[in-house]
């Protein structure tokens, strides 16, 4: 399997998704590949990068 760079039309493809799904669900989109931390007060509020699914409320909306 071929691996891109960020800039590649994969990302191209997921930064356009993110965009609908923020449009059309009202969700909120991170893109924190290699930048995220892990526990309650992480940036997403996952215990481990094991976590797929995230909890409803599990991100801070006030912040």
């Amino acid at each position: 399997m071929a691996y891109t760079d960020i800039h590649s039309e994969d990302r191209l493809v997921q930064a356009t998704f993110a965009e609908h799904l923020e449009r059309a669900l009202g969700w909120d989109n991170v893109y924190a590949f290699n930048q995220e931390s892990f526990g309650p007060t992480g940036t997403l509020g996952r215990s481990s990068d094991r976590e797929a699914v995230l909890e409803w409320g599990a991100v801070d909306q006030t912040a």
